[in-house]
């Protein structure tokens, strides 16, 4: 798994910050996002990754995915809003750790499979939300409404079942409870555990990510 780490940080962090900074010239948003990405890659495989090789920490990342399962994961995300928003995307970063967003939306769902409980969290900038919600209504925002929140919700439930499903076609899934939450609480929950997956895209019209955690029922 570290190794995995440091894969993905010169395979898909690396080149995607590097592509983000030449297309934009290198603005002052993408360079702050470049010095937010790595500092927060850099502190927090430090200080948790590197400790508990030495036995100093015990790393948050408790589930080791191959990374057939994050590839799979990544086709079939980006092929989903590629299909049904006619929206491009890559993958920005396989780890992503909660690093600053513009004006991000984070919607968190928890459910219920056997003697499990597992939490997945969506989070979208406002500009790829108000895209999205444009195709999906046929209608052009300049900012979120209700009705705009209700209809992401509506698809970001039914579209992570149906990612829980297509990675672990043997389990049914019981939503318990959903709600609103903040980046800033979406970080500490990093600091007690990483998520399974937790991935983030980039596309024309701004990133979204998508993170899942597993816990046993006690």
């Amino acid at each position: 798994m570290h190794k995995h780490l440091h894969d993905n940080l010169r395979e898909t962090t690396l080149p995607a910050l590097q592509k983000d900074l030449e297309e934009n010239k290198y603005d002052t948003e993408s360079v702050g996002r470049l010095i937010a990405i790595i500092a927060g890659w850099l502190t927090g495989h430090i200080m948790i990754e590197d400790m508990a090789i030495t036995g100093k920490c015990k790393s948050k990342r408790k589930v080791n995915n191959p990374k057939e399962a994050i590839q799979a994961m990544n086709a079939e995300f980006i092929s989903f809003l590629h299909r049904t928003y006619l929206i491009e995307a890559e993958l920005y970063n396989a780890h992503y750790a909660g690093e600053s967003l513009k004006n991000p939306t984070c919607y968190e769902m928890t459910l219920k499979s056997d003697d499990l409980i597992i939490e997945v969290i969506v989070i979208v900038e406002e500009s790829l939300l108000l895209y999205l919600i444009e195709k999906m209504l046929g209608i052009t925002l300049k900012k979120l409404n209700k009705i705009a929140i209700h209809s992401f919700i509506q698809v970001a439930q039914k579209y992570s079942t149906y990612l829980l499903r297509l990675m672990d076609p043997k389990k049914t899934f019981e939503q318990i409870s959903h709600r609103h939450m903040e980046l800033a609480e979406l970080r500490l929950s990093f600091k007690e555990s990483f998520p399974a997956f937790s991935l983030l895209w980039k596309t024309d019209r701004g990133f979204i990510g998508f993170c899942e955690r597993k816990k046993g029922i006690i």
